[in-house]
């Protein structure tokens, strides 16, 4: 599933998903630990020893790394401040018309 959702983009039918580029490195990024979890299980049904160690660093990999990799492809833009934003234009157009040009200067 996540193969056909990689290379979707590459087809005719690339408006069948979303047009976010995140989305796609996200499936792509699950395909290749997927991946990874694949031959890890069949070096160890070959017998290869060291495809538990790969089994077990492809498992690190997925519970360490999904949690941030699912937050930035879909929540990013949810949680962004956009008051900071807006305060940040407010002060570019203060500062353009000379608000703050005299704020150093106090006669007492």
């Amino acid at each position: 599933m996540y193969a056909g959702i990689t290379v979707l983009p590459y087809t005719a039918y690339r408006d069948m998903l979303p047009a976010r580029p995140a989305f796609y490195r996200y499936a792509g990024a699950l395909l290749a630990l997927y991946g990874a979890g694949t031959m890890a299980a069949v070096l160890v049904a070959g017998g290869a020893e060291w495809g538990y160690c790969l089994a077990g660093l492809v498992n690190f990999l997925y519970y360490v790394g999904y949690p941030p990799l699912l937050y930035l492809t879909f929540l990013a833009d949810f949680f962004r401040e956009d008051e900071f934003e807006l305060e940040s234009a407010y002060y570019s157009e203060m500062r353009d018309a000379g608000y703050f040009d005299d704020a150093g200067n106090f006669d007492y």
